[in-house]
């Protein structure tokens, strides 16, 4: 198995191309007798050469390395269908070879430039095609006009004239079989496409009636304007083919309104095949404008609608309260919400529609939506962002909001989108990060970059108030032996007492500060004298010395507490340097006190 079928895989790719290239050689021939079937009898030009059509579709479809073999089939089976047609084997060889090198230049001229050739997205690309399909005939021609004047004694311009416009009418009619426009589905149904093919063949037939002399070829436009409208590109197509060849079969037996009356001063079967050229041209050039635009227009409403649907989807799943709203003078009325808006602002969507939508902020927030709305008016700012207090019957809440126009490029005094998220629990979460910053982490109490910050300031203050600072420096005496007789939790248990209990004893203008392990800082700003700062003092030193209960027992605990005073000529530095110094100074002298 594992030797065989790769084996298998490698020959079905061998064939492949060589089966392709076998079904388009046939396709070239049988369209090539087709030519020759609907030529006129005198042997000119046909009114349309199939062959050159499918010619230029096999060279488009193929890969670039493929190319040479196309064109290898092109010039052997359009030899082959001359040979049919009774032309002489040289003349059949050359005008295949004029077959090719048309087609070759269709595919250079769409493919220039062009990563997808086959793409019909606009009505550029529909100029495109028949842009190129102009000069591929056109090169045909000149080089069928060489060959005539040459080898079978016909006029130049006539012949070039000849092969020009039914190689330009044939690529024109059967190139679409081989483009693509916008990506979008057939809407006809089975039903549908039966009168689609039945309109066409009878009207086509009634036009081209025996004895039928009336201008009715309009009608064909009216018919084929159906599958342009309702089918894709390869339907049209179908449906153009149909019409051209019926046409031509039926004009060269003297039906319908082209052919003209023998006697004519000029070659009434030249006029005839021009009618019928112009016809194919023109019919196929109208029903691929209409089929690119309505293909532009249908593939414009599906992807509107595609992003209407997402639009609406992220609107309403949304995990941020989005909201639509419309100027009413200074007010901002709500046209839609979606549920996480509804419950940012504490009500139900159906209920919050047509309400004001800053009727729940605070004022200075409520002027300041107002300034930034008036401002995006004036044209002064494309949006604003913030983040405002809203009025809540819990908590309060934070949201942050993003302002701008719902359409980009049009003013404030149209429809306004409003983004909505709330960020209560972020400025919950950074304020204790805050207080983390400055606080110790477990007395709560102010750290030592909040004590240096109040002691810069209160040093700063006394130079327009002349008052003093003073600053006690107080550290715990006989804490280790806590500690180590009943734990660490015990004596933490005791600091958070002594930091609630300093806290009580003074001003609410000073700070109270750990300065680290049992050691604890004042600072007391804004003091007139000594007495204030020495009634601190006691009520510092009764505080401390209260009896606390540490595990189920009653202890007293005496503090050392150390003191300097500053004005404004004093530094922060120095003056804890002092009150430690001092603390140090009284912790001594306790030490060295006589055990009772």
């Amino acid at each position: 198995m594992s030797t065989t079928d790769p084996a298998r895989a490698r020959m079905r790719d061998t064939l492949q191309p060589s089966v392709q290239l076998l079904l388009f050689g046939v396709a070239v021939t049988l369209l090539g007798v087709l030519g020759v079937v609907i030529r006129p009898a005198d042997g000119s030009a046909a009114m349309w050469w199939p062959a050159a059509g499918i010619a230029v579709v096999g060279l488009l479809v193929a890969h670039r390395r493929q190319r040479l073999a196309v064109v290898s089939v092109l010039v052997l089976a359009g030899t082959l269908s001359g040979l049919v047609g009774h032309r002489p084997p040289l003349v059949a060889v050359l005008l295949a070879l004029v077959n090719a090198v048309g087609a070759f230049i269709v595919v250079l001229v769409l493919s220039y430039h062009r990563p997808d050739p086959r793409a019909l997205y606009g009505l550029g690309d529909l100029m495109r095609v028949l842009s190129a399909s102009l000069l591929g005939g056109i090169t045909a021609g000149l080089t069928a006009g060489v060959i005539a004047v040459g080898l079978l004694d016909v006029g130049f311009l006539a012949s070039a004239a000849g092969v020009a416009a039914s190689h330009a009418a044939s690529v024109v009619l059967v190139l679409p079989f081989a483009l693509h426009t916008f990506t979008a589905p057939v809407e006809a149904k089975l039903p549908e496409l039966a009168a689609q093919w039945l309109a066409t063949v009878v009207v086509t037939a009634m036009v081209f009636a025996p004895g039928q002399r009336l201008p009715l070829v309009f009608l064909l436009l009216l018919v084929l304007l159906w599958p342009a409208l309702r089918s894709g590109l390869l339907t049209t197509g179908l449906h153009l083919a149909t019409v051209g060849i019926m046409a031509s079969f039926l004009t060269l037996r003297g039906a319908g309104p082209l052919p003209f009356a023998a006697g004519a001063e000029v070659r009434p079967e030249l006029i005839t095949i021009g009618l019928v050229q112009v016809l194919a041209m023109t019919m196929a050039s109208v029903m691929l404008a209409v089929l690119v635009t309505v293909s532009q227009r249908r593939s414009l409403l599906l992807e509107t609608s595609r992003r209407e649907e997402l639009f609406r989807v992220g609107f309403t799943e949304s995990l941020l309260g989005i909201l639509l709203l419309r100027p009413d003078g200074d007010m901002l009325r709500i046209v839609e919400l979606n549920g996480v808006a509804a419950r940012l602002l504490e009500g139900q969507a159906d209920e919050l529609i047509g309400t004001v939508w800053c009727e729940r902020f605070d004022p200075a927030d409520h002027e300041r939506v107002t300034l930034a709305v008036a401002n995006m008016a004036a044209g002064d700012a494309a949006g604003w962002k913030s983040e405002i207090h809203l009025a809540s019957t819990g908590a309060d809440r934070w949201v942050e909001v993003s302002i701008s126009p719902a359409v980009e490029g049009t003013s404030a005094g149209d429809l306004l989108t409003v983004q909505m998220v709330d960020v209560t629990a972020r400025r919950a979460a950074e304020a204790r990060l805050a207080d983390l910053a400055l606080h110790d982490g477990l007395t709560g109490l102010a750290n030592r970059t909040l004590l240096d910050d109040r002691l810069e300031r209160a040093l700063a203050e006394t130079q327009r108030t002349q008052m003093a600072v003073g600053v006690m420096f107080l550290d715990l005496n006989e804490f280790k032996d806590v500690n180590d007789t009943f734990g660490h939790e015990a004596g933490d248990r005791v600091l958070v007492e002594i930091g609630t209990r300093l806290r009580k004893a003074v001003r609410d203008t000073d700070t109270v500060a750990r300065f680290g392990g049992d050691e604890f800082v004042i600072v007391c700003p804004g003091l007139a004298n000594h007495r204030t700062l020495d009634e601190l003092y006691r009520r510092i030193q009764v505080a401390v010395s209260a009896p606390i209960l540490i595990s189920g027992s009653r202890r007293r605990l005496d503090a050392s507490i150390g003191v300097a005073i500053g004005n404004a000529s004093s530094q922060a530095r120095e003056l804890l340097h002092q009150a430690d110094t001092d603390m140090y100074a009284h912790k001594t002298a306790y030490q060295l006190q006589p055990v009772a």
